[in-house]
């Protein structure tokens, strides 16, 4: 038994587990009715990866400047349109197989 366990009662514990499913699912069905939200991460993390910095220090930085691009809507707009375009040209090269 953890430590966890000890300070709960099996019915709190029960509540807890419960809780935190209902909110993994919130959480999830928030997410997949904002998909911006995906372009926005799959965007900052190709950024990132390009980018390479070499510390936890410039990782941060380069979050932090990220945030602060004037332009960043128009970027992960254009990151997603790119992105269902390449989506659409595999379906099609799918298709003609």
């Amino acid at each position: 038994m953890d430590r966890r366990t000890r300070i709960l009662s099996e019915g709190q514990q029960e509540t807890l587990s419960e809780e935190k499913i209902d909110h993994r699912l919130d959480n999830e069905k928030y997410l997949r009715s904002h998909p911006e939200l995906s372009d926005l991460i799959r965007c900052l993390f190709d950024s990132l990866v390009a980018s390479k910095p070499d510390s936890k220090e410039l990782i941060l930085k380069f979050i932090c400047e990220y945030f602060q691009k004037p332009d960043l809507p128009y970027q992960v707009t254009l990151y997603a349109q790119q992105r269902e375009s390449d989506l659409l040209d595999y379906d099609n090269m799918m298709d003609e197989q």
